[in-house]
């Protein structure tokens, strides 16, 4: 697709659909290859996840109609061809800035990790400098860069996560699961509830890649294909989780999956497996943070009424790596900042969706009714 849509810049190459799969999953699993596990649903979080992908059918089906109803267009041009300038740069802001949170967000959890298990003399500053620095080269390169990126590294973390999972088998113990269904169903609810909006909510992200999607592939199939995969993927990590620690021990941990790989060796020779961990998080949290810095500045270039959209990655960049270091002082804040995440960023990911898609349905039936009535 090569166009240039009210005053963006575009690039000349496409997105196919295995590499939008690709991105849809990666960006799901930057910040929860690590965790897996909701101390709410304890060892009914598999159940939960479930919950929460059933839970996240009907946004996903507004996503799509929206994408449906403008095809080729991404989410800022579709606010401001249904708002206008005034209320689209209102809406676009909004977004903007959930976005940025959001990828300081994602590089406090990597830094976090490097830090408590690997690296705890190294500077903060330095490794979310570095990781965004990298996230901001990528971006710069197009939305078929982090394409092409997305559908090599996926194939990696999942295999990377089979293969932890088949050798932890030997130190599985099927009674951590047990009892089934013992958790209340509220707090069953409470904990699909809080999967449903992180991460998945936040794919509300990546509709500011459908302008550069081929036009022939099928948005609810990409959804639909990359969410079934994800929540394989996330059974996969929980059932290892609790299965090898259990979930008194998994609980006391900030990183269960890293520590549930740490103590699976093959004989005397292959060990230090949780290296795979640190890789996983390392190449989805990369794209999660690259996805969040595309879309932040695609979306202040629309609002700045900026043609190239190159010029404003840097600066988004600096505005992230800023923002990582104010938004919490240690693991605890940020745990705790979770917990509340749900209603913190609903207006974000549910309403104001659901205000676009009240507007582009009217805008539609409204431009149905005037090509009828010129044809008559």
């Amino acid at each position: 697709m090569c166009s240039i849509v009210r005053g963006v810049k575009m690039t000349n190459h496409e997105i196919t659909s295995k590499q939008m799969q690709a991105i849809f999953i990666l960006f799901w699993a930057g910040s929860a290859v690590v965790t897996g596990i909701n101390p709410d649903a304890k060892q009914d979080s598999w159940i939960s996840i479930l919950f929460a992908g059933i839970m996240i059918l009907p946004l996903l089906a507004l996503y799509v109609r929206i994408i449906k109803l403008y095809p080729g267009l991404n989410l800022f041009e579709i606010v401001f061809k249904i708002f206008g300038n005034i209320f689209g740069r209102i809406i676009s802001s909004f977004f903007v800035l959930y976005f940025i949170h959001l990828g300081g967000m994602v590089t406090i959890v990597f830094t976090s990790f490097v830090q408590i298990l690997n690296m705890p003399e190294t500077p903060e500053l330095l490794m979310t400098t570095f990781i965004v620095l990298l996230a901001s080269w990528s971006a710069k390169n197009g939305p078929e860069n982090i394409g092409r990126l997305s559908k090599f590294i996926w194939p990696l973390v999942a295999v990377s996560i089979g293969i932890t999972f088949i050798v932890a088998i030997k130190n599985m113990d099927i009674n951590y699961i047990k009892p089934i269904m013992e958790t209340n169903f509220k707090s069953l609810l409470s904990a699909a509830f809080n999967f449903s909006a992180l991460p998945l909510a936040e794919i509300v992200l990546c509709i500011c890649f459908f302008s550069s999607v081929n036009t022939k592939a099928k948005p609810a199939k990409i959804f639909t294909k990359s969410l079934i995969s994800f929540i394989i993927l996330m059974l996969a990590i929980v059932f290892r989780n609790i299965l090898v620690l259990g979930i008194p021990t998994a609980l006391i941990f900030y990183h269960p999956s890293y520590q549930s790989v740490s103590i699976i060796s093959v004989g005397d020779f292959f060990t230090h497996i949780e290296v795979l961990i640190g890789i996983n998080l390392l190449l989805a949290g990369f794209i999660k943070v690259t996805v969040c810095l595309y879309a932040s500045s695609l979306g202040i270039s629309k609002i700045l009424n900026i043609s190239d959209q190159k010029t404003i990655i840097v600066p988004c960049a600096l505005l992230i790596n800023t923002i990582t270091g104010m938004l919490y002082s240690n693991p605890q804040a940020n745990l705790m900042f979770i917990k509340v995440y749900p209603f913190y960023f609903f207006p974000i990911q549910v309403i104001l969706p659901f205000i676009i898609w009240i507007g582009a349905e009217i805008q539609s039936k409204i431009n149905t009714a005037g090509a009828q009535s010129k044809a008559q």
